[in-house]
């Protein structure tokens, strides 16, 4: 653990004002070559399948960006002395890095690159006589940024397991049925799901449902919690996330400030950054999982397999209502479908009076009944 309330880490790797008199002296030398180095670091980045897989889908403007960001990380290490403003921004890439899957040994790899390259100036640039007091202090430089860099990459991975964690908790919890307690019915099993989300983990914002017969045109928030309107209610169309998911049966993580993003996750600019829509659905009823979380990334840090997981938990729910709520034998629609999602089948008038005048519907079964 770096200790740095007072700006020690500087003392800590024996860097001195000294040190960092000599960088300055040779830095034009240093920082002619930063724009080779930078292309040089996203050469051997792009070299490895690991690490190329990051950047497939960037385009060579926003690679050149990158690039440009590197050669002022190469001129900014030379000039910053650890200090703290340093520090905190560097703890960001370490974040960074680890959110975008590329791992520690990647990372320190990378800083090899900029210790051959400065050895080649020290060798051609830099009289003898300095030679040594200036590779000495540059090494005890990069070691330092590559502690704060692997420290904000340690911090985010914390976080990340600790999330899992969570939301492996939430799975547990919904699924485990204490002795001698009534079983939840499957409808409630999906509410405590969207309850616990936001309750448990420090990302989630708003967790549901949604949910529409297999022809039907609208999909209809049925269970929810956080920031979703209740009773929502989604059109049928091409452009909106939620059924290009079904369409689709891939997972979709929306960002909320898409121009393109439809009025209703419009709305929720500013509460979440993302939302994550997992499909699922049975022969007769399909859905979609709703997960709004407050920062960009977080599906890809966190991973998608504990959503799908949720998602699948509603399909066995529809798979549950199916079970009850038709004949065994014949597979037909019995009276409970009444008032079901999409559902159009409709008791009679002789049905209702043989059950007492009761549509009890499946809002009203145990899981054991």
């Amino acid at each position: 653990m770096i200790i740095d309330n007072s700006g020690t880490l500087p003392a800590f790797l024996g860097l001195q004002d000294s040190d960092f008199q000599v960088i300055d002296r040779y830095r034009d030398a240093l920082d002619k070559e930063a724009s080779a180095l930078a292309h040089a670091f996203y050469d051997y980045l792009l070299s490895h399948p690991a690490t190329a897989a990051v950047f497939r889908d960037f385009s060579s403007a926003r690679l050149d960006a990158l690039i440009q960001k590197q050669t002022e990380h190469a001129k900014g290490l030379l000039v910053s002395r650890l200090d703290r403003p340093w520090r905190e921004s560097m703890r960001k890439i370490g974040a960074l890095h680890h959110h975008l899957g590329i791992g520690p040994s990647w990372i320190a790899g990378a800083y090899i690159l900029y210790w051959r390259h400065w050895q080649k100036i020290l060798q051609v640039q830099v009289p003898e006589s300095d030679r040594d007091l200036l590779r000495d202090a540059l090494f005890r430089l990069l070691v330092g940024d590559l502690m704060v860099q692997l420290e904000g990459y340690a911090h985010a991975s914390r976080e990340t397991d600790s999330e899992r964690l969570a939301l492996s908790n939430v799975l547990m919890s919904v699924l485990a049925a204490p002795r001698g307690k009534v079983s939840l019915r499957p409808e409630d099993l999906l509410q405590q799901i969207c309850d616990d989300l936001p309750a448990k983990s420090g990302s989630v914002r708003l967790a549901g449902y949604m949910v529409s017969d297999v022809m039907g045109e609208t999909l209809t928030l049925e269970h929810q919690a956080g920031l979703l309107s209740p009773g929502l209610q989604l059109q049928k169309s091409t452009g909106d996330p939620c059924w290009k998911a079904l369409g689709s049966g891939q997972s979709i993580i929306q960002a909320v400030d898409d121009p393109q993003a439809p009025e209703w996750i419009k709305a929720l600019r500013n509460q979440v950054e993302e939302i994550g829509i997992f499909p699922f659905g049975t022969e007769d009823l399909r859905g979609a999982g709703l997960i709004g979380v407050r920062e960009k990334g977080y599906f890809q840090r966190v991973g998608s397999a504990y959503f799908n997981a949720f998602a699948h938990l509603g399909e066995l729910v529809f798979l549950l209502r199916n079970q009850f709520l038709r004949d065994p034998l014949t597979a037909l629609p019995n009276r409970l479908l009444h008032g079901l999602p999409g559902e159009r089948q409709k008791p009679n008038t002789a049905a209702r009076a043989a059950s007492g005048g009761s549509d009890s519907g499946f809002g009203r079964l145990q899981a054991g009944e």
